[in-house]
């Protein structure tokens, strides 16, 4: 018992301790991933649309119902069907990628917090400030509720938060090696790749950073920099411009010109949206977002002696001033989608961790590191406990309640012929729970309006099977558009599975 740190305290296990903490952080994140079913939402599309890279063996134009979709990016998904030719077509292969970058992105955030922390001065000793802030800023993001809620999940904006910290991660490493500059353009490119035009903010961010601090003002002059800048931005632009829609309202219909969609045709005034999602993210974000805040406006409003008294650095300003302008513009184009806004989390962790870094310090300044190492041991302790409290127990973290559509779909099953499985309710690949729930992004307590596309899907595929309300069955049964008969296999409540048929309709069970 004494040679374990996070019981005793001791700082002579500094490796030992950070290990420990990234092996509970990755079992509490990918833990229960393996159970429960993919929600009938964004996720199973995704999960079906990688599962149609394999079928279709076509890795760059996506495929959703093996039509073709032009405004998705596909580098989620090709991590998501290289899971699924190793390990198998699941839902464990299909949120494997999302688990491994919400881990990654805490790596990152460990090493972001390393940066500035020694004000230049690496210590010769495992055991200094710039590894204790490291640590203190990813055990914030690990624990931050509104990080932990998408970190398991099949969310674009988890991979996306990994590359923008790459960004941030070489914008913070400069002007010192050229590997910063290399940071910045993966991480910008990649940042472009998943979210489109919106992916591109964090070039404003790092634009007001190296103009409003002296210390990285020469960067903005920097050929390399510049460089690698427009290289990313052209790699991200050729990308848009292929996948713009070839009809239509021009990128007002495409997700991956919703930023500058946003600017065009704002959907609410800038101070509204701001306190909006404010508002939604300071309170999912409780406690660390108290902490955020003081260290937020202490980095904006403080200035001079008193800062350098207090123990801000320039590095704090510029993780404020990235904070805000990435936050402003998100939170302007994009009104209500407060999952974007996860790309600020790693920056928002390393500000908080160097607020307490500086409560402690006030505190005993004699003492501030092995009281930071405490502080560290008593947070990863409380990972390793909830860590063995999953090993040790049947906790789930994923429902898996029976329900009416999950009988549907067990029925389904039974239908069609053998076949892998992925989606909301285990059904064979004919059946799969993406495309019965949700016709072309359509919910279920959305009704058709317009009956056309599915007599089409019909006459394709005469044997499709659709879970849908009773009301849309009436609906179509009675539309003029359907020259098919309408087959009733089963219904649950409002739900009802039906297929097209020739033969008289069958009394339902």
């Amino acid at each position: 018992m004494k040679e374990l740190p996070f019981l005793t305290g001791a700082q002579g296990k500094g490796p030992l301790l950070v290990l420990l903490f990234f092996i509970s952080a990755t079992v509490v994140t990918v833990w229960g991933t393996w159970e429960g079913t993919l929600p009938a939402s964004g996720e199973s599309v995704l999960a079906e649309m990688g599962r149609e890279i394999l079928v279709t063996g076509d890795g760059w134009t996506m495929h959703f119902d093996f039509e073709p979709v032009g405004d998705v990016s596909p580098l989620p998904l090709w991590f998501m069907a290289a899971c699924y030719r190793i390990i198998g077509v699941n839902e464990f292969s299909a949120r494997l990628p999302f688990v491994l970058f919400a881990v990654l992105a805490l790596f990152l955030t460990y090493l972001m917090g390393m940066e500035g922390a020694d004000s230049g001065r690496r210590s010769e000793e495992w055991i200094n400030r710039s590894r204790a802030i490291g640590l203190l800023s990813a055990i914030i993001l690990a624990s931050s509720p509104f990080f932990g809620r998408y970190a398991p999940h099949i969310f674009p904006a988890v991979p996306h938060a990994f590359f923008s910290a790459l960004a941030l991660l070489g914008l913070l490493s400069l002007p010192g090696g050229r590997s910063g500059y290399i940071l910045w353009a993966i991480g910008l490119a990649g940042s472009i790749f998943i979210s489109g035009a919106s992916g591109a903010a964090i070039v404003a961010g790092a634009l007001v950073v190296c103009v409003a601090d002296r210390d990285r003002r020469c960067v903005v002059r920097n050929g390399w920099f510049l460089l690698a800048t427009v290289v990313a931005l052209a790699a991200g632009g050729v990308w848009l411009v292929l996948n713009a829609p070839t009809g239509g309202g021009g990128f007002y219909d495409n997700q991956l010109w919703a930023g500058f969609a946003g600017f065009a045709r704002p959907q609410q005034g800038i101070l509204k949206a701001i306190y909006g999602q404010i508002k939604n993210v300071w309170l999912l974000n409780l406690p660390w977002s108290v902490v955020a805040t003081l260290a937020f406006l202490q980095a904006i409003l403080i200035y001079g002696k008193e800062a350098a008294n207090r123990g801000i650095e320039s590095i704090d300003r510029a993780l404020a001033l990235f904070i805000a302008v990435v936050f402003a513009i998100l939170a302007f184009t994009s009104p209500g989608k407060t999952e974007q806004l996860i790309i600020l989390m790693p920056a928002v962790a390393v500000l908080s961790a160097r607020e307490i870094t500086r409560w402690i310090n006030g505190k005993s300044p004699e003492r501030t590191l092995s009281r930071l190492w405490s502080f560290n041991q008593a947070m990863v302790s409380i990972f390793c406990l909830l860590m063995l409290l999953l090993l040790a127990t049947p906790l789930r973290l994923h429902r898996v309640d029976v329900d009416p559509i999950k009988e549907v779909a067990m029925m389904a099953n039974q239908q069609a012929g053998e076949g892998e499985s992925i989606g909301n309710y285990n059904q064979p690949y004919r059946t799969q729970g993406a495309r019965m729930l949700f016709y072309g992004g359509r919910s279920l307590d959305r009704p058709f309006s317009e009956p056309g596309p599915v007599a089409g899907t019909f006459e394709r595929d005469p044997g499709k099977i659709f879970l849908s309300t009773f009301e849309d069955f009436k609906s179509l049964r009675e539309s003029e558009e359907i020259d098919v008969g309408l087959h009733m296999i089963y219904r649950a409540g409002s739900l009802v599975l039906f297929s097209a048929s020739s033969g008289p309709e069958e009394v339902p069970r």
